[in-house]
């Protein structure tokens, strides 16, 4: 059994007897476990049209360590034709005020909610998409369906999940480079000949403090060592803005110390000077994408360096060495992001009412994410939230 195995034996949410109904020509299956999708889950995954937090492997690993911590029962919903499994909808029923909520598993963390299929397949599916929402929120004996971090589109095919009724424009888009396959001709286009000879100009003024590496151990011990110490700096980091860090949560951190143990799926980098951390950044690896979790760097004596500029030239170069052709940076406009010109996606979020018992609850989730959205894009607005928060932070005398 891999390091990344991490079953639930017993039944999520459901039973042998799940109830069955049919979409758009596809027979629709509550599935009795998590485990008994394995291997339609993984020939799913392969075609390329899920992201890193709808692989089998991800899932497994947070309805074993994080998904009951987080208010999860996770529940999955299986679309078949001639006995063949053609798509997969991961999950969960969460309550809110008492109202039982479908979301996608894990959307309170996870970068992305989905589908798992094939690309294309939806798109190809001669029936209504909210139709479909709304007969598995009613399987599910959801009240209210509240869909969050919904990618318009991936792998290239638009995903109907995130356009349909009820859906609005999200807080965040998503930033994601296509490698293709010469790197050094894509890095050399985005990057000026001056930009890089800035970086390789500190890089060497940082070797006059000591020997500099850069690192990407294979041992799990390792690893995890550069995950405490990643999660104390975002601490830190997160705090003199007067945020509070997710990673802070011991569910969160045993997430990726399972993950670390995987060590195709997952990489840890360092850049270290005189034996020193400096950097840290935090890929897992996914059919042919790398996705960015995190990085974190120290600020001081070294910051005037550029430490995680330079470990990200690192870790993208490395990834595209592995065999990595898109990059994926994750949601959130951060210019060290944008320096690399990559495809902006949207993020887009749905509610629905599927139960009058939830009129009230959806509503404000409609009015909380109009709120978030009106907030992070709105710069002015967005900075005196930031000062607010400091204000908040500061300790009084």
């Amino acid at each position: 059994m891999s390091a990344m195995a991490l079953h639930l034996r017993e039944p999520l949410a459901a039973d042998a007897a799940a109830p069955v109904a049919t979409w758009a020509g596809y027979a629709l299956h509550r599935a009795a476990s998590l485990p008994s999708l394995e291997a339609d889950w993984r020939r799913l995954e392969a075609c390329g049209g899920t992201t890193l937090f709808q692989s089998y492997a991800y899932v497994d690993a947070w309805v074993a360590l994080a998904a009951a911590g987080h208010g999860e029962t996770p529940i999955f919903f299986t679309g078949s034709r001639d006995g063949l499994v053609c798509f997969i909808l991961p999950m969960a029923i969460t309550r809110r005020a008492g109202v039982p909520v479908l979301g996608w598993l894990g959307q309170a963390h996870a970068n992305y909610g989905m589908p798992v299929a094939a690309p294309g397949t939806f798109a190809s599916a001669d029936g209504d998409v909210d139709a479909l929402i709304r007969q598995v929120a009613a399987l599910a004996g959801a009240s209210v369906v509240h869909l969050d971090r919904q990618p318009e589109e991936w792998a290239g095919s638009a995903n109907p999940f995130a356009t349909g009724h009820g859906s609005r424009r999200g807080a965040n888009d998503t930033f994601v480079l296509r490698l293709g396959e010469d790197y050094a001709a894509l890095h050399g286009r985005l990057f000026s000949s001056r930009t890089l000879s800035s970086l390789k100009r500190k890089q060497r003024k940082m070797e006059e403090l000591g020997a500099v590496a850069f690192d990407a151990p294979a041992e799990p011990p390792r690893r995890h060592a550069i995950i405490d110490w990643f999660c104390t700096e975002k601490r830190e980091q997160l705090a003199r803005t007067g945020r509070a860090s997710p990673f802070d949560d011991p569910q969160i951190q045993a997430l990726y110390k399972t993950m670390a143990e995987d060590e195709a799926m997952f990489q840890a980098d360092e850049l270290v000077v005189g034996g020193e951390r400096v950097a840290v950044g935090l890929t897992a690896y996914h059919t042919g994408v790398a996705t960015l979790i995190n990085t974190a760097h120290v600020g001081g004596t070294f910051a005037r360096f550029s430490p995680g500029t330079l470990l990200m030239h690192h870790m993208v170069a490395t990834a595209h060495a592995k065999g990595a052709r898109t990059y994926d940076f994750g949601p959130g406009e951060l210019p060290y992001k944008l320096e690399w010109g990559p495809q902006i996606i949207g993020l887009r979020s749905t509610t629905l009412t599927v139960h009058w018992s939830g009129l009230a609850l959806a509503a404000v989730l409609r009015t909380m994410d109009w709120a978030k959205c009106r907030v992070k894009r709105d710069p002015r607005l967005m900075a005196l939230v930031q000062r607010l928060r400091q204000l908040r932070s500061t300790p009084r005398s």
